[in-house]
């Protein structure tokens, strides 16, 4: 009885409307589940669950770090547009006083503040968007002077125990507390190499919060989220200044903040997702292998080093990056026809070929730059002028940036994009966006610290609204068929993208910038909202470090295989030509070995994109690859649920039996691991750390497999041509019952009945289906497999897995020393299996 009058309470409490009491002290609201309390003299806020009466959120009374605002005083120094170079410091600061008065409507209340400092200055604070357990707060100073003021903040109680996660893409550890947390996007920053592997904060030369992809927003262990709903550029001090505060600062005379105050986290994010959006589901091939194959091998084609990787290795791919750039120097120019030609040959094999553009166009592209800088398509100086100035890549660029908030420039933009889509390609590199100058002036009136953050948003709405319109059904939840990969992001990117990778790492093992940090990184910004994000496999910087050696390779391969990109780095900057992992003996095997892996895992995979808001690698795996040099054991800690009742795990990465002929995974079965410890398992350089969780059906493809394009070469083995052989990896709990599902409508279930046998169903595949079963369970628990029928006729016993495979119809084999049995199907949609005594 008492949860049915909760639930009636909570509906309720969801439905009400904004209700404002005033006292003496006081003025709270109240709406969905929530209560704001205002306390009037001195001023201060609290927010309160109106179920549980907790207090979920409580500003400080220390005048100096309540509501508030100042001046800052300084200068922006032009040293590399890539980098904020500043000096200067905070010369005035007033806090907020007393409530004066207040009015409210339907859905908004005005709470007008006095303030410490010159009289005739206020703060307005206005309260907005209520909704269940989420709001707004927009303050403003208004009064004398208020135009003078550049900075706002306010600070909230800490207690010592609570972590924050989030803030877009970061690379000095998940939990943020006791850093101070800014948002502007930069170019990258790197470690020291060898003399800075076990620090986190040695980055040069902007330090420790410096990253292409800041976004304000964050989710507390207390589950409750912020965001800063700002461009311009904020601050989280997390306990760094203050024990017990965290401190939100804003760069301009406003402070605008959404509250999320979930139930739990993940309630939480999902309240961000809705508010920010959701990426497009990505083509089926974004999820495969990526390779550059003309950095692969020297003096030959990249047609010629694909038939190498199909016929001789049997290396699966379905992507080519091809660094030819068409921004922005026009490197295209003059190979037009023969760019065509061998995209055309590899679209035939099955491979799309992406390209490169930044947002940058180089003043000696001539033919371009002049008709860009007439017709006002630049990012211009306060003189009016087109705003130049020196980048470092390849080489030195003397460049200007297009102006994506001039809508004609938006135009002219895209038909460069068109132009490499005629020479059949299928996307590109979507590189920089970091480079917004803080005096520059944009076309809509913008100053260059306004557009800073706001430019990268522009920028890829640019692809994104041209994409649009080569997609078929741009209504749907599916990108087209197309891709661009970025590097530079912001709040709501993930609205305009569905490929991230995290820029350009040290091809060290450095916590700073090498191979540890990228995984830190797409951790981040998968907490952030941006779930497909990857690193670039082998590293992109080696000016400290020596060139990367097979064992970096292999690792980074190990991660690339189970991030939501796997992409192949064969290009960079440093001293020395750079190593690539076909050169080593046993490079090309330990390659193949991961991404027959990552292949074979591509419906589940596909189907996780279609869940992607949440993090492990999808709902069923945990991954914890090794990121430590020399490591050949690696710990892994095991989730639990909130109350500590479970799940149950099983060691999938030390099980797996690995088929060098054909490629092929058997799964094994290990003892029940229970979530809430931490575990030491082994892990050779051709390993990575995996677990699954207990009661889970992966389905997988088969490891003849090439490509996830189709591929008009009849040579080439799609995942298409073998779409109706469906394979599944079935990991019994401790009851012997487990489910699982595909994008694409299937749903399979594994139950022991109370006649004691286990029964298989799947549901929504084609009647011309095969499926081929590998069950790992508690057999030994239960009794070994013995007949195993399907629609009422007794099924074959085969005398090795092999031949299950082998044999033209149905049947099976119990493969003992990895407790795993083999079951085909073929044009059935179920199997019982009975159990003999051990």
């Amino acid at each position: 009885m008492r949860t049915n009058l909760k639930l009636l309470l909570l509906v309720a409490v969801a439905s009400s409307a904004l209700d404002v009491h005033d006292s003496t002290s006081q003025l709270n609201f109240t709406f969905g589940e929530l209560t704001v309390v205002l306390n009037k003299s001195p001023w201060q806020m609290t927010i309160i669950d109106r179920v549980t009466q907790l207090n979920l959120l409580t500003e400080t009374s220390d005048s100096e770090y309540r509501l508030g605002f100042g001046k800052w005083d300084g200068i922006y120094l032009d040293i590399y547009e890539g980098y904020l170079f500043r000096v200067g410091l905070i010369v005035e600061w007033y806090s907020a006083q007393d409530v004066v008065s207040w009015s409210n409507g339907s859905d908004s209340l005005s709470v007008l503040v006095s303030a410490s400092g010159p009289s005739g200055r206020y703060i307005q604070v206005n309260f907005t968007d209520f909704q269940a357990r989420q709001f707004s707060l927009h303050a403003t100073v208004v009064g004398a002077g208020a135009t003078d003021l550049n900075r706002m903040g306010i600070g909230f109680l800490t207690p010592d125990e609570e972590q924050f996660f989030g803030f877009g893409e970061r690379f000095t550890g998940c939990n943020q507390r006791g850093h101070a947390v800014g948002s502007w996007l930069e170019d990258g920053n790197w470690g020291v190499g060898v003399f800075g592997n076990a620090t986190w904060d040695l980055r040069v030369p902007k330090g420790e919060e410096s990253t292409y992809c800041p976004m304000p927003l964050m989710i507390s262990s207390k589950a409750y989220g912020l965001q800063m709903d700002t461009f311009v550029r904020t601050v989280f001090d997390l306990a760094k200044t203050a024990p017990n505060l965290m401190l939100l600062q804003q760069e301009s005379n406003g402070l605008d903040i959404i509250f999320f105050m979930g139930v739990t986290p993940r309630d939480t994010f999902s309240m961000l997702i809705e508010k920010n959006g959701k990426s497009l589901i990505p083509p089926p091939w974004e999820f495969s292998p990526w390779n550059q194959f003309t950095d692969e091998e020297d003096d030959v084609t990249a047609v010629q080093r694909l038939n190498e990787l199909y016929f001789k290795y049997d290396i699966p791919t379905s992507v080519n990056i091809d660094s030819v750039h068409f921004f922005p120097e026009g490197a295209q120019r003059g190979h037009e026809d023969v760019l065509k030609s061998e995209n055309e040959e590899l679209l035939s094999l099955g491979v799309k070929t992406l390209c490169y553009f930044n947002a940058m166009l180089d003043t000696s592209y001539e033919e371009l730059y002049n008709t860009a800088a007439e017709d006002g398509y630049l990012t211009k100086t306060q003189a009016g002028l087109p705003y130049n100035y020196s980048y470092m890549g390849s080489h030195s660029f003397h460049v200007s940036q297009v102006d994506f908030s001039n809508p004609a420039a938006v135009q002219w933009y895209q038909e460069q994009l068109n132009e490499a889509v005629m020479l059949n390609f299928s996307g590109w590199m979507y590189d920089y966006g970091e480079y917004t100058p803080p005096y520059s002036v944009s076309y809509d009136g913008s100053s260059g610290l306004d557009m800073h953050n706001k430019f990268a948003l522009l920028y890829q709405k640019t692809a994104y609204d041209y994409m649009s319109r080569l997609d078929p059904d741009p209504s749907d939840a599916y990108a087209p068929d197309y891709m661009f990969y970025v590097r530079s992001s912001y709040t709501g990117s993930q609205q305009y993208t569905w490929a991230q990778w995290t820029g350009d790492p040290s091809s060290d093992w450095s916590y700073a910038s090498g191979l540890p940090a990228q995984v830190v990184a797409s951790l981040n910004i998968g907490l952030s909202g941006m779930p497909y994000s990857g690193s670039d496999i082998g590293g992109f910087e080696w000016y400290v470090d020596p060139v990367p050696d097979l064992e970096l390779w292999a690792r980074w391969t190990a991660v690339g295989s189970v991030s939501g990109l796997m992409h192949e780095q064969g290009g960079g900057k440093g001293l020395g030509a750079k190593s690539n992992i076909f050169e080593f003996p046993n490079g090309t095997s330990i390659w193949r070995k991961f991404v027959k892996l990552r292949t074979q895992l591509f419906p589940y995979i596909y189907t996780q994109a279609h869940i992607a808001h949440e993090y492990m690698f999808g709902d069923s795996f945990l991954a914890a690859p090794v990121v430590n040099q020399g490591a050949t054991k690696w710990e892994v800690y095991l989730p639990t649920y909130g109350d500590g009742l479970g799940p149950l795990w099983l060691d999938v990465g030390s099980t797996f039996q690995y088929d060098s002929a054909d490629g092929r995974y058997r799964i094994g079965f290990s003892d029940y691991y229970t979530g809430g410890q931490t575990v030491t398992v082994e892990s050779p350089i051709d390993n990575v750390p995996l677990f699954v969780m207990a009661g889970s059906i992966i389905p997988v493809l088969d490891p003849r497999v090439l490509t996830l394009n189709n591929a008009t070469n009849s040579s080439v083995t799609t995942w298409w041509d073998l779409k109706d052989l469906r394979n599944a990896w079935i990991f019994a709990d401790k009851d012997f019952s487990a489910d699982g599902w595909t994008w694409d409508g299937l749903a399979y279930s594994l139950q022991r009945s109370l006649h004691g046998s286990v029964e298989f169903t799947v549901k929504g595949a084609p009647t011309n289906s095969t499926h081929i079963l590998q069950i790992a369970g508690p057999w030994s628990a239960y009794g070994v497999p013995g007949d195993v029928t399907s629609g009422g006729s007794d099924l074959p016993l085969q005398t090795s897995w092999e031949d299950v495979l082998a044999s033209g119809g149905p049947g099976y084999y119990y493969d003992q020393a990895q407790m795993v049995l083999w079951i085909k199907l073929t044009e059935t949609d179920s199997a019982s299996v009975t159990l003999n005594s051990v």
